[in-house]
């Protein structure tokens, strides 16, 4: 076998059921992968048999958990018997066309094979039957003289296994291990001599988990229905569905005994000999406008809403030769008042139909043919004119038997109907929470608490638009989703072949639910129809994968967000300790804004936002602007250079895990080189939270210029930077007073930054209170710093303020000769370590009250 690896990936561990496989003199399950190929391989040799668990585990230095992948396989060597060049159903004109051999040594009227996994002392212990009846003594039986298998031959020439007469021959060989019979292999062969046609299986399609169509105990080709549409299929042989010489014909409800059939021709979908539904063709004379596309099922479909009744389907099958067989199904479609489509319902113990479902609402579909309305209470269910059915909205369910009770209207006749839902409000996958607009949410036993303040609406993501769709009627649906793809409703979500992303690094473990929150989406033309602008208004947010907006292709502008910035607060994994706080952190699938600024449309990708822990509940919080997937992930694999910091250690894991600082390279974070300027303003706007975009003050001329400083373009990325910082984090420090910049209109983003303009930006983001007086401010420092002198006039004042607030501590002067007393200086102009800067950003996350201690 052959693995393949990524490019860092230096060799795999391969285990099978937690033990190392052992091939090609390795030992220790460890296989080296090619430098070129990348790949590995290995055998897989002597597993015993069932079922087990072949895993791989990259590795590079150390393993790559993350990338771990395992295979169930089911290992079985037990004997079996395979025949050469025929199969079970397999039709032949004499049996003549059975064969063994090949070439001068080919025998006629004969079957041959293999035989498998048999120890040659069983040999004696086959068995071969021709139609039941014990027929061994007319086969060879002759054992492998090595390792490979036996072989079988059987004559078919001889009155016992005489296949002259058209029909079905049933031939089985039996292997038996200790007396005891393991495996049986059987072929069916039919003998129609005369190419016949045949017609096999013909039966309406029906879900064997919710079947519609029952078989009579007593004819075989006749069924019963409540249905209103039917799907057939079926196959012949000696002939072709092609309108000539195979045709459908149907007798309608409705019409006389005496009436004949009519044909139904080229409307069929088949592949010439077998066939599985309708095409959408009509037929060219009546019975016009029966097949009808069926939305519930993506087929096509046999209308049979006109009337109930027998329904008598007639295929009519000719071969080349004009010889005609025929065969028919009849389909009884009974009256119903209604039938409840959605949810799957059972008798409860009322005997009312009862669904248990784990969500606070559910979409509720009845089919009840011409019906004039169904109404549940005051309110009237939707009709669906092209599915046929109605549709209703269960709201605000509670924990608990909730009883639905609804009537169906026909002229004056009403039917009342009764629907239990069980909602079982279980914190699981799968489970689903639906509220109107408010501004807290606690939902899925506490796990989930989502605030807004006072005021907050909800509103299309487009300020500019004439109609902003400002509204508190709408709902927000939260839902605890699958963790490998991401489907909330497994039942009517396909993900349809788009898998859900991971988080890229590597680094980083789930350590809550995967949680899915959405508004849903809103166009900008909604307001063009009354029922368009009643959904933007009323509607709700939907599962990630429904067709109408799946989570992967929705427009940023047409996504439904808050007026204002919600908190969102996760529960975590109780197991994880109080003192690993520190690598706790939230990741948000959504659509963000290039950090570089371009004007392309923002594109979905999973984000570190952080979160400050509160350890005594296991929970979480951050700021939220939009909607998206949400998971609590823990930080499992820091970085070689960062564990073994002699003082900073905690505090780079702690920055890193919560999306305030990155790693550098691919590798190595790097905490011994100097800041830069532009990395800090980026720590700086992410630990206080500072939008990157402010949509109340952005105008459309601020969002295509190049920005405040002309070092700092948009719409690229920045020489220099490493990924550690962009335009739109010192855009909006710029923006909100935090970088101004040294003059000529440059910010020098890669210039390393001094401890006294760090000062200057940390006093300017807490909005620390400073002296009125920078001399005043200066006298101050040079009582407490031997170089207090030395601080720019500019900077003093704010150096004052964070080393009062503890923010930025002195560097201590070594002591002279006799010297008792330690002083201290500032070092103004000294350049600061990402490690150092680690160290400040963390003074002011506690001062921030961002981390616990």
């Amino acid at each position: 076998m052959k693995v393949y690896a990524t490019a860092t990936t230096t060799k795999v561990l391969v285990t099978y059921n937690g033990n190392p496989v052992q091939s090609g003199g390795v030992t220790d399950g460890f296989y080296a992968t090619d430098a070129t190929s990348h790949t590995a391989t290995f055998s897989l040799i002597g597993l015993p048999d069932g079922p087990g668990v072949l895993t791989i585990t990259p590795y590079d230095t150390s393993a790559n958990n993350a990338g771990t992948q395992s295979y169930k396989l089911n290992i079985s060597g037990a004997p079996y018997a395979i025949a050469t060049g025929i199969y079970s159903g397999m039709v032949i004109t004499s049996a003549a066309n059975l064969t063994c051999g090949t070439g001068t040594s080919t025998a006629a009227k004969c079957i041959s094979g293999e035989i498998q996994n048999l120890p040659s002392s069983e040999y004696s212990n086959i068995k071969v039957l021709f139609n039941g009846t014990d027929v061994t003594t007319l086969a060879t039986l002759t054992p492998s003289a090595g390792s490979g298998p036996g072989t079988f031959k059987l004559d078919l020439s001889t009155s016992a296994t005489d296949m002259s007469k058209d029909g079905k021959y049933t031939i089985q060989i039996v292997l038996s291990v200790g007396g005891h019979p393991v495996s049986t292999s059987t072929y069916d062969i039919f003998v129609i001599s005369s190419n016949v046609p045949v017609i096999n299986n013909l039966a309406p399609d029906n879900d064997p988990l919710n079947p519609q169509f029952v078989q009579s105990q007593t004819d075989s080709s006749t069924w019963t229905t409540q249905a209103s549409t039917v799907v057939l299929h079926g196959d012949v042989s000696n002939s072709v569905f092609d309108g000539v010489n195979a045709k459908l014909y149907i007798r309608q409800a409705g019409d006389s005994s005496s009436a004949p059939a009519q044909p139904l021709i080229n409307v069929l979908t088949s592949n010439g000999t077998s066939f599985d539904g309708f095409s959408p063709s009509q037929p060219t004379s009546p019975p016009q406008n029966l097949i009808i596309y069926d939305p519930n099922t993506s087929k096509y479909v046999f209308d049979m809403s006109a009337n109930y009744g027998k329904y008598v389907f007639e295929i009519v099958a000719t071969n080349s030769s004009g010889q005609t067989v025929t065969k028919t199904l009849s389909i009884i479609r009974q009256p119903t008042p209604y039938t409840i489509v959605s949810p799957v319902v059972i008798k409860g113990t009322s005997g009312n139909d009862s669904a248990n479902i784990n969500s606070n609402f559910q979409v509720i579909i009845i089919k009840a043919d011409n019906a004039d309305s169904v109404m549940f209470g005051k309110d009237a269910a939707t009709y669906d004119s092209v599915k046929k059915q109605y549709v209703y909205e269960a709201k605000s369910l509670k924990p608990g038997k909730n009883s639905i009770k609804f009537t169906v209207n026909r002229g004056s006749a009403k039917t009342n109907g009764t629907l239990e839902l069980n909602y079982e409000n279980t914190s699981i996958e799968g489970a689903q929470y639906k509220g109107v607009l408010t501004n807290k949410y606690s939902v899925f036993n506490n796990e989930v608490q989502l605030s807004f303040p006072t005021g907050t609406k909800l509103m299309r993501n487009d300020a500019t638009n004439p109609n902003q769709y400002l509204t508190t009627d709408r709902s927000i649906l939260f839902g605890i989703a699958n963790i490998n793809d991401g489907r909330v409703d497994k039942v009517a979500e396909a993900t349809s072949g788009v898998a859900l992303p991971r988080e890229l690094s590597g680094r980083f473990i789930p350590a809550s639910k995967l949680y899915w929150i959405d508004a849903g989406v809103i166009s900008s033309n909604a307001s063009q129809t009354t029922a368009g602008l009643t959904k933007a208004l009323q509607g709700s947010g939907v599962t990630p994968y429904d067709a109408s907006a799946p989570y992967y292709n929705r427009s940023y502008q047409d996504l439904v967000v808050p007026t204002q910035r919600g908190t969102l607060t996760l529960k975590y994994d109780a197991s994880i300790t109080e003192s690993a706080w520190r690598y706790v952190t939230v990741f948000e699938y959504g659509y963000f804004p290039d950090p570089q600024g371009s004007m392309a449309p923002p594109f979905g990708k999973w984000k570190n936002i952080g979160g400050v822990v509160d350890q005594s509940k296991n929970t979480i919080t951050v700021p939220v602007d939009t909607f998206g997937y949400f998971q609590v992930m823990y930080m499992n694999n820091s970085f070689d250079d960062v564990t073994g910091h002699p003082y900073a250690r905690d505090v780079l894991d702690t920055l890193y895990s919560k999306g305030i600082m990155n790693n550098k390279t691919a590798g190595m974070f790097l905490p011994n080189d100097p800041i830069s300027r532009g990395e800090f303003t980026n720590m700086l706007v992410d630990i206080f939270n500072i939008p990157l975009v402010n949509r109340d003050t952005a105008t459309q001329a601020q969002q295509i210029s190049q920005g405040t400083f002309i070092d700092v373009p948009r719409n690229m990325t920045l020489p220099g930077s490493f990924g550690l910082y962009d335009f739109l984090h010192i855009e909006a420090a710029a923006r909100v007073g935090i970088a101004r910049g040294s003059g000529y209109k440059l910010f020098q983003p890669n210039d390393t930054l001094t401890r006294q303009d760090a000062a200057t930006m940390i006093a300017r983001a807490a909005e620390l209170k400073l002296n009125a007086d920078p001399t005043k401010s200066r006298g101050n420092l040079q009582k407490a710093f031997t170089d207090g002198g030395d601080i720019e006039i500019y900077a003093a004042p704010a150096v004052e303020a964070i080393y009062k607030a503890g923010l930025i501590e002195g560097i201590a002067n070594d002591p002279l000769p006799g010297q008792k007393k330690t002083t201290v200086r500032f070092d103004p102009t000294g350049t600061l370590t990402r490690a150092d800067a680690a160290m400040i950003a963390y003074r002011v996350m506690k001062q921030q009250k961002k981390v616990p201690y």
